[in-house]
């Protein structure tokens, strides 16, 4: 249920979007101030096109959801909750005194260091959603209770803020799990929820805004409760950006092949993977990043923007046919690939099935693989070897 409930939060995030720039002919969101150029019609037809596609992934992940794919034929892994605990813990800590001494990964800074590849390599980021699941019910749960304070000060004081909304939908999960939808008075909470979500999300949002404005521009402002709705509503709907990137085709094919790099969206996925002295030259623009810098020219390398897969494929494959395709395989198989991950180290069938529906989300609403995998789960690789010789995980026959 509580996948239904996100769903319909998105959705109106997304709507309320599309007729404010239907209403006002202007961008919203991160292109505020310019003017459309493109017809209601497909503005309209977009918007519908996109609550479809949300509706197909449930689809997708209701049918899936259960069919498990394992890494090893009859064999399972199984963490010791109380050594991922201490693992987790180091890192964390050691990524806070390496932030504090160096300032490299804050939002919008240029700090850099020779070592940094190797915080960027063993980054805790790729394990809070395993960790956040499969410890939530461990023995120690003092450790716990501390390891998601501290993942939560690092990402703070980075200037990131995105991950309270991961948590508001872990803990939505876990709330519906208790609490199962049974009668029709239950029913409604489908409806109301996402609203209140909103409202109460818009006057959390009304601070945490000013926050990031603080640490990424060290700028002071003050938004009211209203700003603080408007912004949450802009910051979650990628439509408006969805909308940019279909007007403006044309430029961004000609950015796309003014440097051209083959297979940019594919090779952008090792970025945050590989050190700087194996793939020296990390500062290509992704098709995300091509989108901002069509309307904003001056736009860094290092900044990228949503616009949700069915946009995402439609670009790619007005500016390459190639790339389009190949894409689509290598998606395909890495959502195999983490899957299995997930079916592989559940304690129980289903445990980690909404870790799954997170990432289908997420492929949904962001596209490019160098943010779902390369800064998602994929750098997972560079924790296995110590997973192993701290027997953290532990392989047994089923």
């Amino acid at each position: 249920m509580a996948e239904l409930i996100i769903i319909i939060f998105l959705i109106i995030c997304h709507i309320v979007a599309g007729f404010t720039m239907i209403s006002e002919r202007k961008y919203t969101g991160e292109f505020e101030g310019f003017f459309l150029s493109v017809g209601n019609e497909y503005i309209i037809g977009l918007l519908i096109s996109t609550i479809i596609g949300y509706f197909l992934l449930l689809f997708i992940y209701n049918y899936t959801k259960n069919k498990k794919i394992f890494m090893l034929k009859g064999k399972r892994f199984y963490f010791n909750k109380k050594r991922f605990s201490y693992i987790f813990l180091f890192f964390a800590i050691s990524q806070i005194i390496f932030f504090l001494y160096t300032g490299v990964g804050k939002v919008g800074g240029d700090a850099t260091s020779p070592i940094s590849f190797i915080f960027s390599m063993f980054n805790v980021n790729c394990l809070f959603g395993l960790y956040y699941f499969i410890c939530r019910n461990s023995d120690n749960r003092a450790i716990y209770f501390v390891n998601i304070v501290l993942f939560c000060v690092l990402q703070l004081m980075k200037g990131w803020t995105g991950f309270l909304l991961g948590i508001f939908f872990y803990e939505l999960f876990y709330y519906f799990k208790r609490n199962p939808i049974n009668s029709i008075l239950n029913y409604a909470k489908v409806l109301f929820f996402p609203v209140i979500a909103i409202l109460i999300g818009g006057k959390i949002y009304q601070y945490l805004h000013a926050y990031k404005n603080l640490i990424r521009l060290n700028a002071e402002i003050e938004n009211t409760y209203l700003d603080g709705i408007t912004l949450l509503l802009s910051r979650l709907s990628f439509f408006p950006v969805a909308v940019g990137a279909y007007q403006n085709t044309n430029i961004i094919r000609d950015l796309y092949y003014f440097d051209y790099l083959p297979l940019r969206e594919i090779q952008a996925l090792f970025r945050p993977l590989a050190p700087g002295f194996i793939m020296p030259d990390k500062d290509f623009r992704i098709i995300g990043n091509l989108v901002v810098q069509s309307f904003h020219p001056d736009v860094t390398s290092t900044t990228s923007s949503n616009f949700g897969i069915i946009s995402y494929l439609q670009l790619l494959f007005n500016v390459n046919i190639a790339d389009f395709l190949i894409y689509i395989i290598v998606s395909v198989l890495l959502l195999i690939l983490v899957k299995s991950l997930f079916d592989s180290v559940e304690e129980k069938k289903g445990d980690l099935n909404f870790l799954y529906f997170i990432l289908l989300l997420n492929m949904y609403e962001i596209g490019s693989l160098e943010m779902v995998f390369g800064y998602g789960i994929l750098p997972i690789v560079f924790f296995i070897p110590l997973f192993i010789i701290f027997k953290v995980v532990v392989i047994k026959r089923v």
